[in-house]
């Protein structure tokens, strides 16, 4: 009988000492509003290094992307006398521009206009991913244009310093500045070479060769910087990783020996004070006036 009681006693105790221990267990709302606060707070400090962090990753992509180009550009000179290629053939204009430097390093089974029309965008993509800068992405608007990357003279996004490595399919006359489409600096002539030989470049470690570019205002010749109108019409590096175009952002460039640089738009796109990161003669040939 005692023992009986006593179980029965256990029995009726138990719930009552458990439903405490079930009332710790739970959140309160203010708990949970507490978390939920925390949790926000933590998101809004990780998502811009986060943020930071693939960009990095797409500079760095983008980076060795052009470390590849240069060496396809090499293997090209080394084929052609030791001359780096023409930058467009003189077919080319604003409406069917598909003969450029780009196809004439880069041998794959699209070669043709109407075979990239036809191939579709996932090859496209997957066929010419060399050439496209993973920070380029549809519908980026830069400059008031509203920018879609393509495997074209217009849209490519890889500059080439075209005005001094590869004026061609201009000609003698254009070079030496009798066009007055290339005068700048008060008028002065500005004078290349229709085509230029590796062993002419001065100093390779300082001069541009190929680096991050986007299209004029106008959409087009994303593939070429143009030296006499790097500001006036954009033509220049960049600047589109890390920041804000004119201010922090930075472009990669590739040097002309090789190496690689990361520079923004104030040590780079000014046609006066870096005429010597630009101008493969420079200094031995400088015309006097400069």
């Amino acid at each position: 009988m005692q023992h009986r009681m006593h179980t029965e006693r256990w029995s009726h105790r138990s719930p009552r000492r458990s439903a405490p221990a079930m009332r710790r267990g739970a959140f309160t709302l203010i708990e949970l509003l507490v978390v939920i606060a925390v949790i926000a707070l933590l998101i809004a400090i990780l998502l811009p290094a986060l943020g930071a962090a693939r960009e990095a990753g797409r500079a760095t992509t983008c980076s060795s992307s052009l470390h590849q180009i240069d060496l396809l550009m090499a293997a090209y000179a080394q084929d052609n006398r030791e001359v780096y290629p023409p930058h467009r053939s003189a077919a080319a204009d604003a409406t069917d521009a598909d003969w450029w430097w780009g196809t004439l390093l880069y041998q794959t089974p699209l070669e043709t206009k109407q075979d990239r029309t036809d191939a579709a965008p996932a090859l496209l993509a997957s066929t010419y991913a060399l050439f496209h800068c993973p920070s380029i992405r549809d519908g980026r608007e830069v400059n008031g244009y509203s920018w879609t990357w393509r495997f074209d003279a217009h849209r490519v996004g890889y500059g080439y310093n075209a005005f001094f490595f590869g004026f061609s399919p201009y000609g003698a006359p254009e070079a030496q500045g009798a066009y007055n489409g290339w005068g700048t600096t008060g008028g002065r002539r500005l004078v290349t070479t229709r085509s230029l030989s590796e062993a002419a470049v001065a100093i390779p470690s300082n001069t541009i060769l190929l680096a991050d570019s986007n299209p004029r205002p106008d959409g087009l010749w994303s593939m070429s910087m143009w030296f006499p109108s790097i500001i006036a019409a954009a033509e220049g590096v960049d600047t589109r990783h890390g920041g804000a175009r004119a201010t922090t952002g930075r472009g990669n460039v590739v040097f002309a020996d090789g190496h690689a640089g990361r520079l923004r738009r104030s040590e780079v796109n000014d046609p006066v004070r870096f005429r010597k990161s630009w101008d493969p003669r420079w200094p031995s040939q400088a015309p006097p006036w400069w």
